[in-house]
């Protein structure tokens, strides 16, 4: 081969390899236009991670490639809005549901004004929710609604008492007594009414004193309410009423033990009604408690909420509810045992130091930490124990205090003396000494 042939192939191969690369280098610059194209059409239909996604590959390709960057970080500012936004949305969702959860609860609970109250807040916090102003409204009316009950009821209380006052005015008491009546059993706090009755009372029993058997039958009667409002007192309603109703045999009309008998009835009512509440309220607890021992911590807390309905100024459910949320979330099984040694000592350091109250309530810490355990079930058996002994002793020390008050004020000396010596023998405190002090010296005056 000549040398003009050698330079000729050289050429041509040079021009071979350039061709070559500017078909690769226009290939390349094909692709990157069209990602640069598939990632302005995915940002322009807002596709923020597709586009980006895009802008990284064409910048694998012209890593220097200015446009590609400053979109990708228009991108990034893009998607923190959005976090950003969807967190602001879920915060004021948050505020809101609690807002509406006190406000049912309020309302359930018939304190309406304060409802109105967490309605109206909801409302500020989400202006577009149509529940809270409907359930404003629903307020607005129920409180129209009782306020023209009341209204209407005092209208009627106001006649009975003018037709009452006069038949009183006339003598005539037993309608005058009537009306009264009738008045107190729309409203039985209304004072006028009462002491009118009593007015009427004492007036009838004067004039039932004219002869010495209407004199025996008061005497009866004064002593069988004096023996009902002891009884009373003591909580014996049976009794009581057994009182009462011997005494309403005796004066049949008589206001005052009309109105002791259903003042009675209605003791007795709540009795009832609270035995009720607080069997209900014992036996959702258990069940709670077995839930909470088994280990089905979920249908433990709902049972507690419920026993929290019945009861909102009990705290031991929530305790409860607040000691499985914990366990729950932080507690696993070494935590569980170093926090029971712990609690279990501080415990006996607050029980040797007769402590029983805060004792107790460590000792439930650790049995509801481990249930298996025995020690602080006997524990807090001991301490029930001493509490239940140290009420017995509080409630017959004041139980002697109040029968001897009672005798010292009726002046029946020897009885309150020995009263009050009963009482400082359960506890040696200054006012029964004092008392029998004084009693001694009327004694001796007596003499």
């Amino acid at each position: 081969m000549n040398p003009d042939e050698s330079i000729l192939k050289e050429k041509i191969n040079k021009a071979e390899l350039a061709i070559k690369e500017a078909l690769e280098k226009s290939e390349i610059e094909k692709k990157f236009q069209n990602i640069i194209k598939n990632a302005d059409l995915q940002l322009k239909n807002l596709e923020y991670e597709q586009a980006k996604s895009s802008f990284q590959k064409a910048l694998a390709i012209k890593s220097e490639d200015n446009y590609s960057q400053e979109k990708i970080k228009y991108i990034d500012t893009k998607l923190q809005e959005i976090i950003d936004g969807n967190n602001q949305k879920e915060k004021i969702l948050k505020e809101y549901q609690q807002a509406i959860v006190s406000a049912d609860k309020l309302l359930g609970e018939d304190k309406l004004q304060e409802a109105i109250t967490s309605y109206e807040l909801a409302k500020k916090i989400k202006a577009d929710e149509s529940y809270p102003e409907q359930k404003i409204n629903e307020i607005k009316i129920k409180l129209t609604h009782l306020a023209n009950q009341i209204k209407e009821k005092n209208k009627k209380i106001d006649d009975l008492v003018k037709e009452a006052d006069a038949a009183f005015k006339n003598k005539n008491w037993k309608l005058s007594q009537e009306l009264y009546n009738d008045a107190l059993d729309l409203d039985d706090s209304q004072k006028y009414p009462q002491d009118q009755l009593a007015i009427i009372t004492y007036k009838i029993n004067e004039e039932s004193k004219q002869n010495e058997e209407s004199k025996q039958k008061l005497e009866k009667f004064n002593d069988l309410l004096k023996q009902g409002d002891q009884s009373v007192k003591e909580k014996n309603y049976q009794t009581a009423m057994n009182k009462f109703s011997e005494a309403q045999n005796v004066f049949s009309d008589d206001a005052a033990v009309k109105q002791k008998i259903n003042h009675l009835n209605k003791l007795i009512a709540d009795q009832s009604k609270a035995n009720s509440l607080d069997s209900n309220y014992n036996q959702l607890i258990t069940q709670a408690d077995q839930l909470r021992d088994n280990d089905d911590f979920d249908n433990a807390i709902k049972t507690y909420n419920q026993a929290v309905k019945l009861k909102p100024l009990e705290s031991y459910p929530k305790s409860q509810i607040e000691l499985i949320n914990n366990k729950i979330a932080n507690l696993s099984k070494e935590k569980i045992q170093s926090q029971y040694a712990d609690i279990i000592k501080n415990a006996d350091l607050l029980f040797n130091d007769q402590s029983y109250e805060e004792a107790l309530k460590k000792y439930d810490e650790a049995n509801e930490i481990s249930p298996n355990e025995p020690y602080p079930i006997d524990k807090i058996r001991a301490i029930k124990k001493l509490l239940i002994e140290k009420e017995s002793k509080d409630n017959q020390y004041q139980r002697f205090i109040n029968q001897a008050d009672n005798e010292f004020e009726s002046g029946n000396w020897k009885i309150a003396l020995t009263d009050y010596k009963s009482a400082v023998n359960i506890y040696d405190r200054e006012h029964p000494k004092d008392r029998i002090e004084e009693i001694n010296k009327k004694l001796e005056e007596l003499k």
